[in-house]
């Protein structure tokens, strides 16, 4: 769990530290462990796409607007793309079960597992 806490205590630094100094879209190496992907994006409502993350805790911080989270089970959908190692993630559709609403300012973190 210390490792965990480490790395999450790095990742709200990143947030932190961008908050103060706006960073360009793009990966960013914060450590061995730890990466932070800034991403510019129109919100779609009503998506059934599902993203799930194997290897890494999928934070995500709200610098504005507003953004709505939507998890279901992972037994409760079907592959649509198969997981790609190097960028950690897996496609699946599916219906919405709990939908996370998150304003400029929130922030969530989602284990897949």
């Amino acid at each position: 769990m210390k490792v965990c806490t480490k790395n999450l205590k790095k990742a709200f630094d990143f947030v932190k530290d961008y908050i103060k100094n706006e960073k360009l879209d793009g990966r960013y190496e914060i450590s061995k462990d730890v990466y932070a992907v800034v991403t510019s994006y129109n919100t779609i409502l009503d998506s059934t796409d599902f993203e799930v993350h194997e290897k890494y805790i999928d934070g995500q911080f709200i610098i504005e607007g507003k953004e709505t989270i939507n998890w279901t089970p992972k037994n409760n959908l079907h592959l649509t793309s198969p997981y790609n190692e190097e960028d950690d993630f897996a496609l699946y559709k599916g219906k919405t079960q709990i939908g996370l609403k998150l304003k400029k300012g929130r922030f969530c973190y989602i284990l897949s597992r």
